[in-house]
């Protein structure tokens, strides 16, 4: 009963979209660096992607945690259960990386070099983060009661 407590005290605080950033970005330089594409080619833009290509995956967590903390407090102004607002923000913001994602990579064209690499590099790492993040807050906001 305590851990249960411990767990949802702790799901209600406003550390837990910071936790939950942490573990999106973790994921995702892990999956940047075991999923990393070769790049070939004589553009610049290979080479501006060798550079500040590992800054693109926290400009995204550091967008879905802005969102993240901006809706929940939309939900507590208008003083939402915590837990299931929560979820329900989480399950928002990671669903459009993951949805955003999966449209690029399996839909969208690749007619210039840009969306070529972007896709290429990017959408699947994006989407094995994003499905992680999503099951990890769904699994821990919902603690079994002993």
């Amino acid at each position: 009963m305590q851990t249960t407590n411990r767990i949802r005290r702790w799901i209600e605080s406003n550390w837990w979209p910071l936790l939950l950033w942490c573990v999106y970005i973790l994921i995702l330089y892990i999956t940047l660096k075991i999923y990393k594409l070769p790049l070939t080619g004589n553009s610049s833009l290979y080479s501006y992607l060798e550079k500040y290509g590992m800054y693109i995956p926290g400009v995204i967590g550091l967008l879905s945690i802005l969102k993240s903390y901006i809706l929940i407090w939309i939900f507590w102004i208008f003083r939402l259960h915590p837990v299931f607002s929560r979820l329900f923000t989480y399950i928002l913001i990671y669903g459009f990386w993951m949805t955003l994602w999966v449209q690029l990579y399996f839909f969208e064209p690749r007619f210039t070099e840009i969306a070529i690499i972007l896709i290429d590099t990017y959408s699947f790492p994006l989407m094995i983060s994003s499905g992680i993040t999503i099951w990890c807050a769904f699994i821990l906001s919902f603690p079994k009661k002993s």
